[in-house]
């Protein structure tokens, strides 16, 4: 795994999205309901493309910064 990963704002939006996602399951629509979801994808793409003008470095790169 690349350590630069540990870096990336765009895989810790991601990680979060993913939990997101998951806490679309039916036991949790009770508390979240349905008509929130096409939200939380215009916010995830709408975040996924910010993050993506504002990167500067690839991945394997970043890891320069971690030592």
């Amino acid at each position: 795994m690349l350590k630069g990963l540990l870096l990336s704002k765009t895989f810790y939006f991601n990680l979060i999205t993913g939990v997101l996602a998951v806490l679309a399951l039916p036991e949790v629509v009770a508390i979240i309901p349905l008509e929130y979801l096409p939200v939380i994808g215009l916010f995830t793409a709408i975040g996924n493309i910010v993050l993506r003008t504002i990167t500067n470095l690839p991945l394997n790169e970043k890891t320069s910064l971690l030592e």
